[in-house]
This record gives C-alpha cells, sequence and structure tokens, in this order.
C-alpha cells in the first residue's frame, strides 16, 4: 500500500489533498468529557478482560480516544472515544451546504464497488422492482448503480451535506439518519446493504440484533466490514471514525448470534488499495437457502501468531519515529486539538515526535 513520507496510507494521502484543493483553513474540533462514550467490555463476548492498546489525550491531559482488545476474543474496540452527538456537531461545522462530493475518486471506486455487489447480488433479487436500503450510503453514487438497474432504493445516512445530496442530486429517499434509528423503525425490503458501516457504530451487536426487521420474508442482507489483520496500521490509533476492527471469527460469531446463516462469502480489494473487504451475502437462520460450512468461506490473510502481542504490533506499523515503544507499552499520544476530525491531526501540517523520556508520551509537531 503506498504511503506518505509520514507513514500514513494512500486513503488518507487522498483525503488530505483534497483538503488541500479545497484550501480548507485550519479547523479545530472541541470536545469534551461529556462528549464520550466509554465501553468497559468486549461488546462481542462481554468479557471486561480488556488491555489498553493505544490513547489520545489532549495537552489539558483528557483522554478522548482509547483502543483496547479484549484478551478473550481478540475483538478491538474503542473504549473510549467521542460519540455520535459529536460528530453530527462536526458534520454541522464542515458543511459547505454544495451539491458537489468531496473526493470524485473516491466516488469513482465507490460506484465500481457497487457494480461488484449488483452482480454478485442480482440472482437473489425479484426481476423487477426489488426494494433495497443501503445504510451508510455516502453521496449515493453507489446506490444509484441499483437503481439504475429498476430497484427502488432509500437510503440510511448521517451527513448533512450527503443527505442533501442523495436527495436533490439522485432523488434517493432518506428515511433515517443512523443505523441505530432505521432499525427501530423496521421496513420491508428484499436487500439491505450494509457495507464499510458496521465499524463505525458505537453499539454494532445492537444494530446486528435488530437489523432483521428492515428485511421481509426471505429479504437478504450484504455485510461487508475490514478486517483487522488487513487494515491496522499506526494511524488506526488516531482514526476517530472507526469504533471496531473486527477478526473473521469475531464477524462470523456475530453474524450467527444474531440470528442470521451465511450463504455466500466474498474479498474485495479495498478502495483500490491492499486492504480486504470481507463480504457476507446473508438470510434469517430461518429461511430457505443452504448457509455455507466455515470450511467453505474463504480465510483472510492472517498472522501465524493471534495475541494481544500481535495487535500491538500492528499498531506500530510504519510508525514515522526512530525508536518505537516496546510491544509490552501502551502507545499514548498527546494532541494540541483535534484538526481532522476523521484522524484527529492533519498529517501534512505535524509530525510526530518520539516518546517523552519521562512520560512516555509522543506528540505532535507543527512542520
Amino acid at each position: 500500500m503506498p504511503k506518505a513520507s509520514t507513514g500514513i496510507d494512500a486513503f488518507k494521502v487522498r483525503a488530505l489533498e483534497e483538503l488541500r484543493k479545497k484550501n480548507e483553513p485550519p479547523r479545530s474540533y472541541p470536545v469534551s468529557a461529556a462528549d464520550l462514550v466509554r465501553i468497559p467490555a468486549s461488546p462481542l463476548c462481554a468479557e471486561q478482560n480488556i488491555e489498553p492498546v493505544a490513547r489520545v489525550q489532549l495537552d489539558s491531559g483528557l483522554c478522548f480516544f482509547e483502543t483496547s482488545a479484549c484478551t478473550s476474543c481478540l475483538h478491538v474496540f474503542r473504549s473510549i472515544s467521542p460519540g455520535l452527538a459529536w460528530f453530527k456537531r462536526c458534520w454541522e461545522t464542515i458543511s459547505t451546504k454544495k451539491l458537489e462530493v468531496f473526493n470524485p475518486t473516491m466516488e469513482a471506486f465507490r460506484k465500481a464497488r457497487y457494480n461488484d455487489y449488483w452482480h454478485l447480488l442480482q440472482k437473489r433479487l425479484p426481476n423487477a422492482g426489488a426494494r433495497v436500503l443501503d445504510i451508510g450510503t455516502g453521496y449515493g453514487t453507489g446506490t444509484a448503480v441499483f437503481k439504475d438497474a429498476g430497484c427502488t432504493v432509500a437510503a440510511v445516512e448521517a451527513e448533512v451535506d450527503r443527505v442533501r445530496y442523495l436527495e436533490n442530486v439522485f432523488e434517493i429517499p432518506v428515511i433515517a439518519n443512523s443505523a441505530e434509528e432505521a432499525v427501530e423503525q423496521g421496513g420491508n425490503h428484499d436487500l439491505v446493504l450494509f457495507s464499510n458501516c458496521l465499524e463505525h457504530l458505537d453499539d454494532p451487536v445492537g444494530v446486528m440484533s435488530r437489523i432483521s426487521r428492515l428485511l421481509s420474508p426471505g429479504g437478504f442482507l450484504y455485510l461487508e466490514v475490514p478486517i483487522l489483520w488487513e487494515c491496522v496500521q499506526w494511524t488506526d490509533g488516531l482514526f476517530l471514525t472507526h469504533k471496531h476492527n473486527f477478526t473473521e471469527e469475531g464477524i462470523l460469531g456475530l453474524v450467527r448470534k444474531s440470528g442470521f446463516k451465511v450463504l455466500e462469502a466474498v474479498q474485495y480489494a479495498d478502495t483500490g488499495e491492499d486492504n480486504v473487504g470481507y463480504g457476507l451475502v446473508l438470510t434469517r437462520a430461518d429461511q430457505p437457502g443452504q448457509a455455507l460450512e466455515d470450511s467453505d468461506i474463504p480465510p483472510v490473510k492472517v498472522p501465524a501468531e493471534r495475541s494481544i502481542r500481535e495487535i500491538r504490533r500492528l499498531y506500530r506499523q510504519n510508525l514515522p519515529i526512530e525508536h518505537v515503544p516496546a510491544v509490552s507499552e501502551v502507545l499514548q499520544y498527546t494532541v494540541p486539538g483535534i484538526e481532522h476530525f476523521f484522524y484527529t491531526v492533519r498529517h501534512d501540517r505535524r509530525r510526530l515526535m518520539s516518546p517523552d523520556p519521562g512520560t512516555g508520551i509522543m506528540g505532535f509537531q507543527s512542520l
């Protein structure tokens, strides 16, 4: 995967390049203790045997972002992070009220990916007028692939500029602003697309336990998530929008616990990079259709050693400092403020400094 001089991956490099093109002024996104969600146990297995892997704090000492791993199930999640209400305030702050996409290159990737979804899923849908709900729709470039194929589509999207674009450019109705709101409403959809969204939720287990309410009898859920071993490197410890990093065992266990069976499994390169999107075609366990055996589900490339220690190594991958803290230590970062609410700091404006010998905390210095 291409890296910038600071060690960050190409996805983040492209986002920063778009910010430069738009001449976005420096911003600050205030955060307080009242904005934070704290999770003391693994959401997947409910065990409290968790170990912190990385922490991010303000100069004031407020820890607003903590990544932990469960020693029982190896689920990696944010044990401290800003909640949805904070993100909604940030989206209001960056709203341009313009009918334009943020990154045209990413929209081209999204359209290509949804073409893949259509070819995968069309055989399971009614011949005409299939009712499709896309959760975490973005600007709708991908959802429009299903609309153009004759499906009746609807969207779930939280970001205000994206909602405006969906409704005015693609004429796709937005029925809810969050996955949590959508599952409470229920529905009658032949297909629910839930791609690269579950990992962003504060409560993925709660949403998965109720998401079947959105399906018609015999309906299908397409779920896709990035897999921990493929998607994590050092910047994930600063990546505010991802709340969970699933292993393939973790996501399969959650699927089955939520009352689904796997009919088909696929892997896609993620947005033109080397990461793998792990896709599962699901239906309710009590519906017709032969479930795949675990041996028939293609494995994701994983390390030989699956352990907390290996997870800690992932969070040191490409760390752009000369002396990397020992694997046994919790990575600790201090930032003057949140400059880029997706990645905490603008990596094109700051460089990471080695840990302070007295505190072990790493800081960022202006370039």
